[in-house]
């Protein structure tokens, strides 16, 4: 299954590349993390990896000690316009530690209203139990009806351990376009 996803994904970059403009300037990661920020947890680092075993070095790198059964984030730091009501495909590769606490990978967007402040609308997207491959996080979003920006978030979860030792993911390649032409082919993530 996970390998239709990545054909799927490939297909859908190749068709729409000339028709879309991804909402995220750095994306990739290749010389650093340059527009990313830690959501504010004293216990998170958010870091360039340049060696991230891809073919392509460069990765955000999000690691955590606390390990309480939560979800820790690092953001983009603009908010990005959006049409209420429209459809966006968001992806994200991602890569947990299997030698580390995490248990998942994140992708999360808090949706904004006209003044980009946060008012309750969130939507999330994520894969829970691969470990140590690159695996992409996918999804169909609905804006939900009167927000006109978002918040791109990535970031990990762990379980309710307490142990010291850190959670880790990778993460790259960061899709987030206006869905244009496939926009049934994916499961839609409503926000509530």
């Amino acid at each position: 299954m996970r390998h239709s996803n990545k054909l799927l994904f490939l297909t859908f970059l190749f068709f729409t590349s000339g028709y879309c403009q991804n909402l995220i300037t750095n994306p990739d990661f290749d010389t650093g993390i340059l527009g990313w920020a830690d959501y504010g947890n004293a216990s998170t680092t958010t870091s360039w990896n340049g060696q991230d075993g891809a073919l392509s070095n460069g990765s955000l790198e999000i690691s955590d000690t606390i390990n309480n059964g939560g979800v820790v984030r690092a953001y983009w730091e603009t908010a990005i316009p959006v049409v209420s009501g429209e459809k966006y495909y968001a992806q994200v590769m991602s890569k947990v530690i299997g030698s580390s606490e995490a248990q998942a990978g994140y992708l999360w967007i808090d949706w904004l209203d006209e003044n980009q402040n946060y008012v309750g609308h969130y939507s999330t997207l994520n894969l829970w139990g691969v470990f140590d491959s690159w695996e992409p996080i996918l999804g169909v979003l609905t804006v939900p009806d009167g927000m006109k920006y978002a918040r791109f978030h990535v970031g990990l979860a762990t379980n309710d351990t307490g142990s010291p030792n850190p959670s880790t993911v990778l993460f790259d390649d960061i899709v987030f376009i206006e869905d244009l032409i496939f926009s049934n082919s994916f499961e839609e993530i409503v926000a509530p």
